[in-house]
């Protein structure tokens, strides 16, 4: 056999024999546990502009405005509104949140139930995260930086608190 065809047979061989059945574990679609695990922690949605009067941050130049969820090892979620800037190093609550469970279905949907300030229907809701980006029911969510989300979870007491103001971080 010349050269030339030996090369593009052992090469294709490798390439099969690589292959295995479905691809590699890189390839493969992520697991509910993988999930799960991605989800951890405090997630910030698009940022608007401050609309608040009172705490240092509001008259910063750099306030802003975001929706936040957490999602805790202890399956506790927490969503709401936070005002913070990192000139002043300060976050608040814009308003009451809503606490509550959530449970990983599978690698792509999860199911949550609100418990407070008052308990309405538990809902499911598509899921995907990688790294330091979530889609959640088709919104687009970016990991908080590891300093505010230190200060989230000393102002809220892991999620559950709320009604917090000029908090610093």
């Amino acid at each position: 056999m010349p050269r030339g065809m030996t090369v593009g047979l052992v090469l294709s061989l490798l390439a099969v024999a690589g292959s295995g059945c479905g691809g590699t574990r890189a390839d493969a679609p992520p697991t509910a546990a993988e999930l799960e695990a991605c989800l951890q922690g405090w997630w910030l949605y698009a940022a608007t502009a401050c609309s608040c009067s009172k705490g240092p941050e509001c008259s910063a130049s750099d306030c802003q405005m975001r929706g936040v969820y957490r999602f805790g090892a202890e399956k506790g979620i927490f969503s709401g509104m936070i005002v913070y800037s990192g000139q002043t190093r300060t976050v608040s609550t814009r308003a009451d949140g809503e606490s509550g469970t959530y449970q990983v279905v599978d690698a792509a949907q999860i199911h949550v139930a609100i418990q407070a300030p008052a308990p309405r229907p538990a809902y499911d809701a598509s899921a995907k995260c990688s790294g330091d980006k979530a889609v959640i029911s088709y919104a687009n969510w970016a990991r908080a930086p590891a300093d505010l989300a230190a200060g989230l979870d000393k102002a809220s007491s892991n999620g559950t608190v709320l009604g917090w103001s000029a908090q610093p971080y």
